[in-house]
């Protein structure tokens, strides 16, 4: 009885169009380690809906084979096609000479414009006209490493029209730390345009951008006032400012789907109130702060909400996991090894729930820039349903 085999398709993170080629490494070993003799057909796939196109070539492997496929003259991509990025499937069917047994794998690798990308990591909706909006953005190459602290400056601009003559405020010069940079604008109350525009290494980038909307034109925002981790038992401090006077400040903490801490807040009439909130194991490992105020003259409700993560409290018996290997493959064995003292029940369950608890406060698309800017979405982004004599804007 012969061993199986198992191939392996071996492709850069990415790859850009001006770059002649693509290198593709198959390998193919059996359970022993033993290298597969025999044919390879290797066949590559583009996905572009006006100009598809598809490669095969057919050569002699030996474990291993490294073929180079020709971007230009094999699959048809040049600078004539759309910004749009590709998409490069390619799959390696190895037969064994020996046994004339066969497997296929298949591996995919993306083709851009250009070896950088920019990304708006917060915020993650809308902006708000009259409050301080900070923007952290991300300058990564496309399989997301950053740039170096020693590298270009990013060149930021915006203004407040589609038209860049009319842009008042100087551009900005920015060095990437770990990759991120931060910058706050300030809104005027009249604007209903934002446009911000990026340049790095002779690349422009527009990062989109939305105004959130209101029936009166007032928002609120919170602001969470420390940065450093935050552990069940301390205390969570955050700011909430308004464009206009708050009358009653209504707050509550959602954490594991239900309401962690609640509570309302006298203002005296001021446009920002600072409050703080003890955790309790219930917003572990993530709660949201959800806070909303009515405003006198028209009933309408205002609101806003912000995710926050707290650290699990520490378990009293020391306890520790270890793995013999940590990339693994379905089938195959995996030992465990847990170390602890004071022979306490150690209940073992394969299953990483930690993502999971998150999803409870916080929706796949939070963080995506085509969520809804209205207050109505701000409760449901909560995962709360309000029933309420005032107006809610949908």
């Amino acid at each position: 009885m012969f061993p199986t085999f198992d191939v392996e398709v071996v492709l850069p993170t990415y790859v850009t169009r001006n770059r002649s080629e693509v290198v593709a490494l198959i390998k193919a070993f059996d359970t022993n380690g033993k290298a597969i003799k025999g044919d390879l057909i290797l066949i590559v796939r583009t996905d572009h809906f006006y100009i598809p196109s598809k490669y095969r070539t057919k050569t002699a492997i030996d474990g291993s084979a490294t073929l180079a496929i020709n971007l230009a003259d094999d699959l048809l991509i040049d600078h004539r096609l759309d910004n749009d990025n590709l998409e490069l499937k390619v799959t390696a069917v190895v037969r064994d000479k020996l046994t004339g047994k066969q497997c296929n794998r298949t591996n995919t690798v993306k083709v851009t414009e250009t070896d950088f990308k920019f990304q708006v990591i917060t915020p993650s909706n809308a902006y708000k006209p009259g409050l301080k909006n900070t923007f952290v953005g991300k300058v990564c190459t496309q399989d997301g490493k950053p740039v170096a602290d020693s590298g270009l400056q990013l060149k930021l601009k915006y203004g407040y029209s589609s038209n860049e003559s009319e842009w008042r405020d100087s551009p900005l010069l920015l060095s990437p730390t770990n990759g991120l940079i931060k910058f706050d604008v300030f809104p005027p109350r009249d604007i209903y345009e934002l446009v911000v525009k990026a340049e790095y290494m002779g690349n422009t980038y527009y990062i989109p951008s939305s105004r959130a909307t209101t029936r009166s034109g007032h928002y609120m925002q919170v602001i969470r006032l420390d940065t450093t981790d935050i552990t069940v038992g301390q205390d969570v401090k955050f700011v909430v400012n308004a464009t206009e006077p708050i009358v009653r400040l209504v707050c509550e903490v959602m954490g594991k789907g239900d309401i962690a801490w609640a509570k309302s807040f006298d203002t005296n009439n001021n446009t920002g109130y600072e409050f703080s909130v003890a955790t309790v194991p219930q917003m572990a490992p993530s709660a949201r702060v959800l806070c909303h105020y009515v405003r006198p003259d028209n009933r309408e409700v205002v609101a806003d909400d912000l995710g926050f993560d707290v650290i699990p409290p520490l378990i009293g018996t020391p306890f520790a996991v270890n793995a013999d290997t940590r990339p693994t493959k379905p089938g195959e064995m995996c030992a465990t090894e847990a170390n602890t003292r004071h022979n306490p029940f150690v209940d073992i369950s394969g299953a990483d729930i930690m993502n999971e608890l998150k999803t409870y406060v916080e929706k796949p698309y939070s963080h995506l820039h085509w969520r809804s800017s209205a207050t109505d979405y701000v409760f449901k982004d909560s995962a709360v349903d309000v029933m309420h004599n005032g107006f809610i804007k949908t």
